[in-house]
């Protein structure tokens, strides 16, 4: 047997773990351990994008396309761009030829890229603000001039 040094969050989220498991810790590590070994994290490539590119493998499979199925997952990394709304998977070599049907999504996203090419964001709205300071004061205002209202009537 051998110690070792963990913090002590760590260790907790541990114990809160084998307690609602009912087991040690070392079989929740060992398990963890196995489950790593058997199926070791995807580094750069998100689960979604496998489901993606696993997709286009599918179809390229159907159709015949055995200079496109022959791309690794690093290579369609980097020339992957999109499935199509037929369904098509498409390659950034493709973008010349194909273009996205109009749509009003697009044209809304288009738009706000051309608006907004550095991708700079305005300062976020404090909403807890509004609600304690702002609202308050305008729902009074509203009242005393609905009161000034009906006092005329």
């Amino acid at each position: 047997m051998a110690n070792l040094v963990i913090n002590e969050q760590l260790l907790a989220r541990l114990q809160q773990l084998a307690a609602r498991q009912n087991r040690p810790i070392e079989a929740i590590l060992d398990e963890m351990l196995t489950q790593f070994e058997d199926d070791p994290p995807l580094k750069s490539r998100t689960a979604y994008m496998a489901k993606l590119y696993a997709y286009a493998r599918a179809y390229w499979q159907r159709v015949n396309d055995t200079e496109r199925l022959l791309l690794t997952d690093e290579q369609l990394d980097e020339q992957f761009w999109c499935i199509d709304p037929e369904g098509i998977p498409r390659l950034k070599s493709d973008r010349d030829e194909f273009h996205l049907p109009d749509n009003s999504a697009y044209t809304l996203l288009e738009t706000i890229w051309q608006d907004n090419p550095a991708g700079e964001t305005e300062e976020p709205i404090n909403y807890r603000d509004i609600l304690n300071k702002d609202f308050p004061a305008y729902l009074i205002h509203r009242m005393q001039g609905n009161n000034a209202q009906s006092n005329t009537d």
